[in-house]
């Protein structure tokens, strides 16, 4: 399938779902009026953002201080965290972040960042699951413009960083390219595996969701069956919008995350107004 690099989103199939109409009526009241949760996030924000000294957190009396909250919602804000696996509570101690979370700008997970110091780029220590020509399956061969069956290579790896999984991939490799990767090592991130082998990064495309993790997914990324991953489907393509590269990814989010940046039109100065489609009303039409 050849791609044009300036195309729009990937096209969806259309699916047999009805029509969902919205439903409009009284709002739906949790027992705090979302207090605890609103809560939760800020100090989730906080504790991300590395705000607490040495990760530990005030202490209760304090957050309901800082935050004008009732006891009930600030325990039940610490205990969601907690369930998240952001932090743990140990009696006569407290309350502390129980680990580091790393972040990368989103240009990162398309290859086109160029960082040499990126969480993508020299720490991702591939873990190779699988690596041989198979039959296409027609998922792939339909991104990949073959015929279902055609042979391709499948490179199904686990990708760890600090020796900790980060994501489970599954790449479908067309051929010529396929033939450029086969004995060339693997033990970085797979846009170097690509310029290791000669190829030609001309885009990619990404549609990303969130799903549980079935049991086969959970124990390659260590986490509870069940545990939110991000799940992610790519192509990549030459410099002619050619597809030669269909990947399916889970990614855990407990620990590792992607950033997105943009400016509006104009730039960082401001200089104009932002964009807006024709077709949502401004909130101050009459």
């Amino acid at each position: 399938m050849t791609r044009s690099p300036s195309a729009g989103p990937r096209p969806r199939p259309a699916g047999g779902r009805p029509a969902v109409t919205p439903r409009v009526g009284r709002p739906v009241r949790a027992r705090d009026d979302g207090g605890s949760r609103r809560l939760r996030d800020v100090l989730r924000c906080n504790v991300v953002d590395g705000r607490y000294p040495d990760g530990v957190l005030p202490g209760e009396g304090e957050l309901m201080l800082i935050y004008g909250a009732r006891r009930a919602t600030v325990r039940d804000a610490l205990a969601m965290l907690r369930e998240e696996g952001v932090v743990e509570r140990v009696q006569g101690v407290g309350t502390y972040a129980v680990r580091e979370r790393y972040v990368a700008p989103i240009s990162e997970l398309h290859g086109t960042d160029g960082a040499d110091d990126g969480l993508l780029a020299l720490r991702i220590r591939p873990i190779v699951l699988d690596r041989r020509v198979v039959p296409a399956p027609d998922a792939a061969a339909e991104r990949l413009g073959v015929a279902s069956g055609d042979p391709v290579l499948c490179l199904d790896y686990v990708a760890t960083i600090a020796g900790e999984p980060f994501a489970v991939a599954t790449n479908y490799m067309a051929f010529p390219e396929a033939d450029a990767v086969t004995d060339v090592p693997f033990d970085s991130d797979f846009y170097s595996l690509l310029d290791d082998s000669g190829l030609e990064l001309g885009g990619s495309d990404w549609v990303l969701s969130a799903v549980n993790a079935d049991a086969q997914i959970a124990a390659l990324l260590e986490v509870a069956p069940g545990t939110a991953v991000m799940l992610g489907e790519e192509d990549i393509w030459d410099a002619s919008g050619r597809i030669y590269d269909f990947a399916v990814c889970y990614f855990r989010t407990d620990r590792f995350v992607f950033s997105s940046t943009d400016w509006a039109i104009g730039g960082r100065g401001g200089t104009r107004p932002l964009a807006r489609s024709p077709r949502v009303p401004r909130l101050d039409a009459s």
